[in-house]
């Protein structure tokens, strides 16, 4: 049975027609498109990292409606086993996309821009990157049924977002992007299967319940990697507990109080919070055995005072991330160097192949940490030297200082540390 309203047909055998939508239109305001979020004109003096591209899973055309009448169009070229296309500001870091284009007939508003897919079912990702965009982003992604990464990186001027995603989507990332901070996440996000949220410094999500922050968990199934930076976040929701999934959770620039919500996210391998805020000290780590990279932001002498005890967990530990934020003067430096070498040689091995260390299942925890840094304030009193007792891979000795304890640490457990010059 076939159904028609003025002629246009909206149903057959029972099944209706999905919209067909070719095109995306943005909006923009300037002489030049792409603009560089840097606000700098000529492609001689751009970043080189300005880049609006599409990738596509099979061989595909765009058409560029620019809105000044002039139109382009481009086919896309091949990307290993995809195919890519865009624009950009110097071609000469980007051959797969097209020139920027200059706008001559006066105009100082807002325009529209229309990009035109002939295949927009094959269509994966959708990127914008250190340009400009203006107004509101297209609701018309939505229809957009294969995306699977939405990108919109540093585009400054943006005002509203869409409130729908396509259901199969995995990557959306808004940092960076918007005039003003928007006050509530879509409710429609938490219906995707999303696997990588970065939202830093687009959302105020102060209060979990009002910014629909406490859904997270209705992501728990598929999200690992997620970015909620500058968010003014000072309690996370208990919710977020429940996405063990997480390998990657950056919280940096929040003035985050109840970090021990993050206790029981057993598969993290990467953090970065600030802890100045923390209300009940440091968190437990006994679950958090597979975390290599950390940073944990302009820590206190009373946090630091609690590495021995409270960092027994982070049994895969190598590095730390700008360590020059997280022990910010050569005091607390003195004071890490003490918390630390305790945290490691108490728990660490001598000979990881000891039959003591292979039953733990951990046999290299504590060993091999990469520290320091050579700003003037990572610096020890006393020559760097063997402490009085000490015999390599056998016994540490008696460490009279920090120095030696350092010596200790290089030599016995493989630590890489770093100090002023």
């Amino acid at each position: 049975m076939i159904y028609s309203v003025e002629g246009r047909i909206v149903k057959v055998d029972n099944r209706f027609f999905e919209k067909k939508v070719k095109s995306l239109t943005y909006q923009y305001q300037g002489n030049l498109f792409p603009e560089s979020y840097y606000n700098k004109p000529n492609a001689g003096d751009n970043n080189g990292n300005e880049i609006i591209y599409f990738i596509s899973t099979k061989p595909n055309n765009l058409l560029v409606n620019y809105g000044d009448g002039n139109v382009a169009t481009k086919e896309f070229t091949v990307s290993g086993s995809d195919f890519i296309c865009g624009l950009t500001i110097n071609t000469g870091n980007y051959p797969f996309a097209l020139p920027q284009h200059v706008y001559d007939d006066g105009f100082e508003g807002l325009r529209n821009i229309t990009f035109e897919f002939l295949e927009p079912d094959y269509i994966k990702v959708i990127s914008f990157e250190f340009v400009k965009l203006f107004a509101s982003l297209p609701v018309d992604t939505i229809y957009f049924k294969n995306l699977l990464d939405l990108t919109y990186r540093f585009a400054s001027n943006i005002v509203t977002v869409p409130d729908s995603f396509p259901k199969k989507i995995q990557k959306f990332n808004l940092s960076t992007a918007l005039v003003n901070e928007l006050n509530s996440l879509p409710d429609t996000l938490f219906s995707t299967e999303m696997q990588n949220l970065n939202l830093g410094g687009s959302f105020n999500l102060s209060n979990p319940i009002d910014s629909n922050f406490f859904k997270i968990n209705n992501l728990s199934n598929s999200i690992t990697y997620l970015s909620i930076q500058s968010c003014s976040i000072s309690l996370l929701p208990q919710s977020l507990s429940e996405c063990v999934l997480l390998t990657d959770l950056r919280l940096l620039r929040n003035p985050i109080r109840n970090p021990e919500v993050l206790e029981g996210l057993l598969n993290l391998d990467r953090l970065y919070i600030d802890c100045d805020s923390f209300e009940n000290g440091l968190f437990e780590t006994t679950l958090l055995t597979k975390m290599e990279t950390l940073y944990l932001g302009y820590m206190t002498e009373d946090l630091i005072n609690e590495i021995s005890l409270k960092w027994t967990g982070f049994k895969a530990l190598r590095d730390f991330v700008l360590f020059f934020r997280i022990v910010t003067t050569n005091s607390l430096f003195q004071t890490f160097i003490e918390n630390f070498y305790t945290l490691c040689t108490e728990n660490g091995f001598l000979d990881p192949s000891s039959t003591e260390a292979l039953n733990t299942g951990f046999p290299e925890q504590f060993r091999d940490i990469s520290w320091g840094d050579g700003n003037d304030w990572f610096t020890v009193e006393n020559s760097v030297q063997a402490p009085s007792g000490f015999s390599l891979g056998i016994s540490n000795g008696t460490p009279a200082n920090n120095a030696e304890k350092i010596y200790v640490l290089v030599e016995n457990y493989g630590h890489l540390v770093e100090l002023a010059p």
